[in-house]
């Protein structure tokens, strides 16, 4: 398994935007057969939004995100945050 981390730092004005494209992308992500888990969080003690995604594999991952689709998605969002998204690329160890 491989998990793909993602904390985002949305402006206050934007936090509603990004959770929105978020659920959107999470319906998109869980129609694929390689993703086991998508979930949305947002943290009680700050604005961030932190949202993982379990694949079967990094290659998976890496196949199914490479699309145009996806993509673009990623960079509308980016524009609607305070700070670059940290994002964490998290094998399981066997």
């Amino acid at each position: 398994m491989f998990i793909e981390m993602n904390l985002i730092y949305p402006f206050k004005s934007t936090r509603k935007k990004i959770i929105h494209s978020l659920e959107k992308y999470k319906l998109d992500i869980e129609k694929l057969d390689d993703c086991i888990e998508f979930n949305i969080y947002k943290d009680t003690y700050s604005e961030k939004i932190i949202y993982m995604i379990k694949w079967t594999s990094w290659e998976s991952m890496n196949e199914n995100t490479d699309k145009e689709k996806f993509k673009k998605r990623v960079e509308e969002m980016m524009n609607l945050q305070k700070f670059p998204a940290e994002v964490y690329r998290l094998e399981e160890n066997h």
